[in-house]
């Protein structure tokens, strides 16, 4: 298993998480913004990772690119969504206890570095990278799971 970030404390959590596995498990952490090269995968999970990244399009060529045949690429993003949606999760995130301050902060904290996309603009971008098999696997609270498989 191989796991990219461009947070080095997010690679230290990650870290932590992987010690907890069977010792003879192989990975690799990589600290970048971009996609590792010159690698092949059967399978990638991307979560809630392409909405903070402004070269999504090349990001996901790069992946599509490291995918074998028939390989499989799961993503999750935070999407744009309606306002009764945006409302459901402000209400979500209420009920998990945090405070309208904690809650406005966050969003202050996000604004201008996240960028969602619509449901129909990650399909069409995924289809345009050249998935040939596109699903909604799940959707939440503005949060949409795809699964697509490369020709």
């Amino acid at each position: 298993m191989f796991g990219i970030d461009s947070s080095q404390e997010m690679l230290k959590v990650a870290g932590k998480n992987l010690s907890k596995v069977d010792k003879d498990f192989p990975s690799r952490l990589f600290q970048s913004k971009t996609f590792v090269q010159n690698m092949t995968f059967n399978a990638i999970l991307c979560n809630w990772t392409l909405h903070f990244i402004k070269e999504r399009e090349k990001y996901l060529k790069d992946i599509f690119d490291s995918l074998i045949s028939k390989g499989l690429f799961i993503l999750t993003e935070k999407t744009l969504q309606s306002q009764i949606t945006e409302n459901q999760y402000i209400l979500f995130k209420q009920n998990k206890r945090l405070s309208n301050e904690e809650i406005e902060s966050k969003k202050q904290q996000l604004e201008g570095v996240l960028h969602p996309l619509s449901v129909t603009q990650n399909l069409e971008l995924l289809t345009n990278t050249g998935f040939s098999q596109i699903e909604i696997i799940n959707a939440r609270l503005g949060f949409v799971t795809f699964l697509c498989i490369k020709p």
